[in-house]
């Protein structure tokens, strides 16, 4: 529930801040095209009401929204809000054979590989954009723990930097490579 708070709280700054500067465009553009140009700029009582209310309901809106969906994806199990997933696996096997075996795996995933580096162990790919995302960005990194186990690290971001929900498309990522990368190389 803190997380969902803070969320929610994110989101309505956030909101606040973009409504501010919307109006604040639209007051300055409406007095140019009328030939004033000098003319403070002003909120009313009504236009602040306005602004608050308007952040308030995006927030619990797209905070709650996220939250149900993210809960419902996780199935019971914990779960974060934040648009950037990370998942971390032990194997018992070599590295070079789990690079190869994900690199496999993002083939087959609805990603492209942009980078994949067998020398420093990691592989970026893109997702696609689409009408819920922006696309994501994914990393695994492979690190050999001793000679019988190695460590698979996958981070699933937005690509757009300023995303504040994603409504589990990254959590949906994270969890699909990490059970697509753990029933094809036994665990440890």
């Amino acid at each position: 529930m803190k997380q969902l708070v803070y969320l929610i709280g994110k989101i309505f700054f956030t909101a606040i801040v973009f409504l501010v500067l919307y109006f604040s465009f639209f007051r300055v553009t409406y007095f140019i095209t009328r030939g004033k140009f000098l003319v403070p700029i002003y909120f009313d009582r009504n236009t602040i009401l306005g602004i608050i209310m308007g952040a308030l309901s995006m927030a619990l809106i797209l905070g709650i929204l996220h939250y149900l969906i993210v809960r419902k994806i996780s199935q019971g199990q914990q779960f974060d809000l934040s648009p950037i997933q990370r998942r971390t696996l032990v194997l018992k096997s070599n590295s070079t054979n789990i690079f190869e075996n994900c690199v496999v795996i993002l083939q087959k995933f609805p990603a492209r590989i942009i980078e994949n580096d067998a020398i420093k162990n990691y592989i970026t790919a893109r997702t696609n954009m689409s009408w819920k995302s922006w696309g994501d960005n994914i990393r695994i990194d492979v690190i050999q723990v001793d000679d019988k186990s190695t460590q698979v690290k996958i981070t699933c971001r937005p690509s757009l930097k300023t995303t504040l929900v994603d409504f589990g498309i990254n959590y949906k990522n994270a969890e699909k490579l990490l059970s697509l990368i753990s029933e094809t190389t036994p665990a440890a």
